[in-house]
């Protein structure tokens, strides 16, 4: 579980919705993307 503000909540849902994905599919994409750029 990631806890964000219901903000970030928000936002984030917004992008994963306009790209036709579920906010845990999109979530777990974008960190998977950030662990492997360090």
């Amino acid at each position: 579980m990631l806890r964000v503000s219901p903000e970030t909540h928000a936002k984030a849902l917004t992008v994963a919705k306009a790209l036709g994905k579920s906010l845990n599919q999109w979530a777990a994409e974008v960190l998977d993307k950030a662990a492997h750029i360090h």
